[in-house]
């Protein structure tokens, strides 16, 4: 929420309370940013990449594409870039 800069109930920081007034809208945001978008979820085929951000929430974004690349057979560098979007796209999901 911090790097957000998500002060919600506007005391001017972030904390706890304002973890607590999270609402879903914004923990999409949250989820988007630091998981979806940093395994390049939608530029990845239906079905790998629910499965990919699933596994960033789970274990962290490179971790996450790390095992992507392996399944990929790819050099797994953990950052989803051209090579590994073009892997996925010829891959069965």
């Amino acid at each position: 929420l911090r790097q957000l800069g998500m002060d919600l109930d506007g005391d001017r920081d972030v904390d706890v309370s304002d973890l607590r007034m999270l609402t879903e809208a914004d923990a999409a945001k949250v989820f988007k940013r630091f998981y979806w978008d940093k395994v390049e979820a939608d530029l990845l085929p239906s079905g790998i990449d629910y499965a990919v951000a699933d596994f960033a929430v789970n274990a962290g974004p490179k971790r996450a594409a790390q095992h992507l690349q392996r399944a990929l057979g790819v050099e797994d560098d953990g950052d989803v870039g051209p090579i590994t979007i073009e892997a996925a796209r010829k891959a069965d999901a």
